[in-house]
């Protein structure tokens, strides 16, 4: 017996957040099973629902419901919901809901000890698991218990349904209002929702309450950070850090947020520091690898090496793929992994690749390791064929999500960035796994089978600084796809004076690049320099950035320090600056791609690793080669003419938007067919090693 199609689309829809979620077709129709439990199918037009021996009177009693009778007598706890009654995603979602709630409550009743064991977090990843997306009155639980609320509250916060865990906290707080876990995580949600006072507020009275809540200091640290108060945030952090030294994630937070503050080598030593305490932290060497990546005394070479320890920090790989079929023509089933797919750079370079997949030949599953957002995250769900949320599941719940799904091809685009998921990946998910967008160097684990770059970014000879084997993409490596919401370019003919300017990450603000502009506004004396980034509002912060450039004779009326503002407002900055400029050894990627949409030409120096030559690959899709500089001396050059060329930078700001369009930078169609065609010379390669005898 055939199954509805359409039916089974709804279902999956419905089902989407379900980490623990297999499908298997069984009795002529179509299984889903929660841990190997059933808890609704399909039977030709008929949704079966499980809904448990307490609700099936409740149940039969529905319009469109009759008992399910497929062995010759009605199944107790099992109805058939007819096509009337499931005839779209909402009415499925209804009986989905109950159906996944019943099999979570029944079977966490028949193991009480069981979970009572469980750590914090496997409880968090099984409860929010079995959470869908259905109204919050039919969400299980007393709301008179503080600890179920609470439990609710971070099945939701999983699901980004943030305002209703607000909801369920308060409740929470009001019954026990001087318990700081409930306050910390009421601190979270409201700072998720952009209510920066009083989300300031809970997270202040959890520290109040306990002076050594170390959760809640850190949460209130990263709040103050993002809310752009540095010098506070660096206090509450480093209280954090004297009162709970072994705590690596406080280290890597407080390091981050030296980093992103222009003091990489603070942030480094920091780590060292943490390293010599806890020598083989896998958390710490990642950390390491990623901030190395902006130090110019950092030589490629030590960057492979610190990359490579990686390796030796993470457990071997245990699959051997067996029984996957070894045809090397078949559709292919691709996985992509990242923490990102929300409103962050990654998903401007992503989304137009998973807009562009052939289904005939590629089927496309997206694992999201992050919080959603109520924009970017629902638009990219809708574009793949499944979707995995895991936010808040455990690596092996990950790597069993992977597996079970039959993945051929992984593709990690996080490398070392926050929210990886290294040991996933070593332990090999899927038979070829890649590497590709997130992280501008070599993730160092051996299990990572290729690094998908450029021609430009990794030329012949790079592969002595990569543990993957490079993939080069011809043309460009990268697609941009520009925001629709993008204000337009603005015609800055004839004003002065002429401004340069950056909004890279102050991170990537090393002392060779600070060096080179400081030569430019000497080379230009009456040009200004306006920077934007995450903090320049704080007078510190402000002064430090000051002072970097005041060692140069550099005086502090000539540089426009602005606060990084959320998007798509910062791109309005880009109507204030005549000439963008690129930092060294780290490279802006979105940042080059959004002056470039914004009419302001970029000027960028041609470095020694992959970071470093990124720019130039940017530009040269663009058919900018000119600004591409191959010293120093060249760039400041290159800078100073096209300040003293009005008509090209109006040709430029004027035409730029358009001749980006029409780039190799935004061909979509094009970038995607050569991946695609990679992918399968991947694939091949695996089934011809696997084929051979041994």
């Amino acid at each position: 017996m055939a199954y509805d199609e359409k039916l089974a689309g709804r279902v999956r829809a419905a089902v989407v957040h379900l980490p623990d979620l297999t499908e298997k077709k069984m009795f002529g129709g179509l299984a889903f099973l929660l841990d190997g439990r059933m808890f609704c199918g399909i039977i030709g037009d008929q949704l079966v629902v499980r809904v448990g021996p307490d609700r099936y009177e409740q149940a039969l009693a529905e319009p469109h419901v009759r008992p399910m009778d497929f062995t010759g007598r009605p199944m107790r706890g099992y109805v058939y919901v007819g096509p009337a009654g499931a005839r779209n995603r909402k009415a499925v979602e209804k009986w989905v809901t109950l159906a996944a709630n019943f099999v979570s409550s029944s079977r966490s009743a028949r193991r009480p000890r069981k979970l009572a064991r469980r750590t914090r977090k496997q409880a968090r990843t099984r409860k929010s698991g079995r959470i869908l997306e259905a109204p919050t009155e039919s969400l299980p639980g007393d709301r008179g218990d503080p600890d179920k609320n609470r439990q609710l509250a971070l099945a939701l916060i999983c699901l980004g349904r943030f305002a209703e865990a607000e909801e369920r906290l308060r409740v929470a707080c009001d019954s026990t209002p001087r318990d700081p876990r409930t306050h910390t995580l009421l601190g979270v949600v409201l700072f998720r929702q952009r209510k920066i006072d009083e989300a300031e507020a809970e997270l202040r009275k959890a520290v109040a309450l306990q002076p050594d809540a170390v959760d809640a200091r850190i949460s209130l640290g990263n709040l103050l950070f993002l809310d752009q108060r540095v010098t506070e945030a660096e206090t509450v952090l480093r209280g954090a850090l004297e009162s709970s030294p072994d705590r690596t994630d406080v280290v890597i937070d407080l390091a981050r947020l030296l980093l992103e503050t222009g003091r990489a080598h603070e942030a480094l030593e920091s780590i060292r520091a943490a390293q010599r305490r806890a020598p083989g932290d896998l958390p710490l060497q990642s950390a390491l690898c990623a901030i190395l990546n902006y130090l110019p005394d950092a030589s490629a070479e030590e960057l492979f090496r610190e990359h490579a320890r990686c390796n030796a920090l993470v457990p071997p790989a245990d699959a051997n793929f067996s029984n996957v079929n070894t045809d090397p023509r078949r559709r292919l089933r691709i996985g992509y992994l990242s923490p990102n797919f929300s409103d962050h750079a990654v998903t401007y370079f992503f989304e137009p690749l998973l807009e562009q997949h052939d289904r005939a030949e590629f089927e496309i599953v997206c694992y999201h390791l992050g919080l959603p957002d109520h924009t970017v995250t629902p638009r990219l769900q809708r574009k793949a064929d499944r979707w995995r949320s895991l936010v808040s599941s455990t690596n092996d719940a990950v790597l069993e999500a992977i597996r079970r799904d039959q993945v051929d091809i992984l593709v990690d685009l996080a490398g070392h960035t926050r929210g990886c998921r290294l040991i996933v990946l070593a332990r090999r998910a899927a038979p070829v796994q890649c590497t590709y967008i997130g992280y501008l160097n070599t993730v160092g684990i051996g299990a990572i089978d290729y690094r998908i770059v450029g021609e430009r970014t990794d030329p012949p000879g790079a592969e002595r600084l990569a543990v993957e084997q490079l993939v080069r993409l011809p043309k460009s490596f990268l697609c941009y796809r520009p925001r629709a919401d993008s204000p337009d370019p603005a015609d800055r003919t004839g004003r002065d004076p002429i401004v340069f300017g950056s909004l890279n990450n102050i991170a990537k603000l090393s002392a060779p690049t600070v060096e080179m502009w400081s030569e430019l506004l000497h080379r230009v004396p009456t040009a200004r320099l306006a920077l934007m980034w995450t903090g320049l509002a704080d007078r510190d912060h402000s002064a430090r950035v000051a002072a970097r450039f005041a060692a140069h004779g550099v005086a502090p009326e000539r540089l426009r320090l602005s606060p990084r503002r959320d998007p798509p407002r910062h791109l309005e900055e880009y109507r204030q600056i005549d000439v963008a400029l690129d930092p060294v050894p780290y490279n802006g990627v979105t940042t080059t791609c959004e002056a470039l949409w914004m009419g302001v030409p970029v000027v960028t120096l041609e470095g020694d690793r992959h970071a470093g030559r990124v720019g130039g690959s940017l530009l040269s899709a663009v058919g900018l080669d000119d600004l591409v500089a191959g010293s120093r001396r060249d760039y400041v050059a290159i800078a100073a003419a096209l300040a003293d060329d009005p008509e090209r930078l109006h040709a430029l700001r004027s035409g730029l938007r358009g001749r980006m369009r029409q780039s190799r930078l935004c061909d979509s169609a094009s970038l995607c067919r050569d991946l695609e065609a990679e992918y399968r010379r991947m694939w091949r390669t695996w089934c011809t090693r696997r084929n051979v005898p041994s």
